[in-house]
């Protein structure tokens, strides 16, 4: 009878060698020689052996293990069998009987008898099927990385207790992150990192805490000191219907919102294209009213602001049945109905886009288009790209994926056909650097082994099967499936805006001309205060060249002092800035040149108003005044010298007048009194004159 006692019961020894028949588990007891003395039902069917093959044989004798795992079972033995600790290890065990492999976990535990070590208990867990389920996890989890990495967006994913589950390339990339900090796994970390990096942190750090507060998906804009502009995109992760975590998806739209700022201009300019369409055009909300219409609707209905617009237009008392709107019209999507008989009988196209309102939900731009005479027929954008569509089947990029040893193309997406022109048929089973148009990009085997490892390329030129040239952006990424190795190059098209970036770039260049031809000395600053622009005058009056000054902060190339104290006077340079208006220069300014020599100026500070960066930059224009400044300086010379010579003659005539005129020296008669009288008239317009000089008025 054992002495283990639980809940009043007792376990027996027929107990124990039940549990021990009927365990899921092999096990088998072995002496300290390595000899088998009991085998359960379990170890016989997992070796395909009798109890006769088993008991009384040494293990490394029964020919069920792998030289390998036979190797690490004697190995683990004789630790065990000196009373060292042992620990779990995994086994191949070849069955006897079928020759089926089965990986095993075994474990061995020492039996104590009298304080003695007796031998082994050794127990077999089969872990096959978990080992395999494992695999398949690892094998899952290295496919979601790769196609991970190939996204152009930054990917982070967050568990509810702020540890790191996944992370892609590209997010390191956006964000400038170290390596050895994405392995920490650890979120605070990495928003301590990146908030340095942002122009109103406070904000950011404040929406994420919100967001890891709640259940909602959000999308909204982060601004960086350098420049550049994310969207930021965070949903949860849900798992069995519970909260597991949270997404957070970033796209560099940087380059977007500035073209859009250059192409698009402000509201006004807007407006001006709006009213300037020669038909028909309006804004339409959610709710069917009107909330803009150009001078065509208006001359034509009246004034429809608000109204809705099946009574504006139709006196109808309910919306037309194949309104977009009713329709839910997708943001960016074009529809178009014809309407006949809606202005003065004619005939319109009416195209519906579906915008975003300043409030943020839906709505049209309603464009009439006077088909009477000649009816438009063209296809309308359908749908605008979604944001997440099959990575491989259905993205606008071309995708070519290619066997990591060989080179040769084993899948091609069908947009290949659309931007190389080759169909996926012609491609599979050709090595890459055999296809016309990957020519340039691989070249050859050797080049080919350098895009193994993840890489990313710009502006890289590119033919297609017809010959049209292209430019394209290239990521290439290796990943494994199962054993085998393979490259997946994702190529887009950039040709269009490279195209846009030149125009800008000759726009640029023209501006720069017409700046460089007037006789001003013409300086701008970026938000830093680094010189941007600096042309030929500049350079004459500063004495510094174009190549000196550009690139340096304005206060190293641009010295002004006050001309009575000699000390900098740079103030008005901010207070332009802050006050966010033009600011011209007060007198006695003087400019210090590169040599020394000093040269007196006047001019203007002019911030440089751009959407989005109001008062960011700053316009100087400057002119040098020295003929002025002598001018003025040798009338005020004159005049302190002429007012000086006569002062002390007309002091004497109207002192010596005074004592004539006063009898001191006795009476006078009558005509010396007239001509005394003359003389004190003479004296007074002479003063008139003394002062007309002393107050510049003389030279007005």
């Amino acid at each position: 009878m054992s002495k283990n006692k639980k809940n009043g019961y007792s376990l027996t020894n027929e107990d124990y060698l039940h549990l021990f028949d009927n365990s899921t588990d092999a096990i088998v007891i072995m002496d300290r020689s390595g000899r088998m003395i009991r085998e359960n039902k379990k170890a016989e069917e997992i070796s395909g052996l009798k109890e006769h093959e088993i008991i009384g044989k040494e293990f490394r004798s029964l020919g069920i293990l792998s030289k390998k795992s036979l190797l690490a079972a004697y190995a683990d033995f004789s630790k065990a069998v000196k009373g060292r600790k042992s620990e779990p290890f995994e086994v191949e065990i070849i069955n006897k009987n079928d020759h089926a492999s089965v990986i095993a976990e075994v474990s061995n535990f020492p039996l104590i008898k009298n304080n003695k070590l007796t031998g082994l208990a050794v127990r077999i867990h089969d872990v096959t099927e978990r080992n395999l389920i494992r695999k398949k996890i690892l094998e899952a989890n290295t496919k979601l990385q790769t196609i991970l990495d190939s996204v152009d967006n930054g990917i982070l994913v967050i568990d509810k207790n702020g540890k790191i589950i996944n992370s892609n390339q590209r997010f390191a990339e956006l964000w400038h992150i170290p390596k050895e900090l994405i392995a920490k796994k650890n979120d605070q970390l990495l928003l301590d990192y990146v908030l340095k990096q942002l122009i109103d942190p406070k904000r950011f750090i404040k929406k994420v805490r919100e967001l890891y507060r709640s259940d909602i998906t959000d999308i909204d804009t982060i601004l960086f000191k350098d420049g550049r502009i994310f969207e930021r995109y965070s949903s949860v992760l849900m798992s069995e219907k519970e909260i597991i975590g949270r997404i957070w998806s970033f796209r560099d739209i940087t380059q977007k919102e500035n073209l859009r700022n250059d192409v698009a201009g402000s509201k006004v300019f807007f407006e001006s294209i709006f009213n300037s369409i020669r038909d028909g055009a309006d804004v339409i909300d959610k709710n069917y009213r009107i909330k803009m219409a150009n001078p065509y609707i208006l001359k034509a209905f009246g004034n429809v602001i608000g109204k809705k617009c099946y009574k504006a237009y139709r006196q109808d008392k309910k919306q037309c049945a194949l309104c977009p709107l009713k329709k839910r019209i997708r943001l960016g999507e074009s529809k178009t109905l014809e309407a006949p008989g809606i202005i003065g009988g004619k005939t319109f196209l009416n195209t519906h886009t579906g915008i975003k309102m300043p409030d943020g939900s839906h709505g049209i731009l309603e464009i009439f288009t006077d088909i009477t005479k000649m009816r438009l027929i063209e296809d309308k954008i359908k749908d605008s790209e979604l944001s997440y569509r099959r990575l491989f089947e259905t993205t606008r990029d071309a995708i070519l994926i290619l066997d990591g040893l060989t080179g040769k193309i084993i899948d091609a997406n069908p947009y290949v056909e659309k931007l190389l022109k080759y169909r996926p048929g012609e491609l599979i089973g050709r090595q890459a650097w055999q296809i016309g148009p990957l020519k340039d990009i691989i070249a050859n085997k050797r080049n080919f082994g350098r895009l193994k490892e993840y890489a990313h390329y710009e502006n890289l030129p590119l033919q297609t099967k017809t010959g049209k040239p292209l430019q394209v952006e290239l990521v290439s990424n290796t990943y494994n499936v199962g054993r085998k190795t393979v490259i997946q190059y994702h190529i887009k098209d950039i040709t269009e805006r490279k195209e846009i970036e030149w125009e800008l770039m000759k726009e640029k260049a023209k501006a720069e001309a017409i700046i460089s031809a007037i006789n001003d000395a013409i300086i701008t600053c970026d938000k830093n205060g680094r010189i941007t622009f600096f042309n030929k005058v500049a350079e004459e009056l500063t004495g510094f060249t174009v190549q000196e000054a550009v690139g340096q902060h304005h206060k190293k190339i641009i010295s002004i002092i006050n001309e009575a104290t000699g000390r900098s006077d740079d103030k008005f340079i901010m207070d332009a800035i802050l006050r966010n208006k033009t600011v011209k220069l007060s007198n006695h300014k003087i400019i210090v040149r590169k040599d020394g020599r000093q040269i007196p100026i006047a001019g203007s500070i002019t911030p440089i108003k751009e959407t989005g960066r109001e008062g960011a930059r700053y316009l100087a224009v400057l002119r040098d005044i020295t003929r002025e400044h002598n001018v003025d300086k040798a009338k005020t010379e004159f005049v302190s010298l002429a007012s000086h010579q006569l002062r002390t003659p007309l002091a004497a005539i109207n002192w010596y007048s005074e004592i004539l005129l006063n009898k001191k020296l006795g009476g006078l008669n009558d005509k010396q009194k007239e001509y005394l009288s003359i003389i004190c008239k003479s004296k007074a317009g002479e003063t008139r004159v003394r002062h007309s000089i002393t107050n510049n008025s003389f030279f007005i």
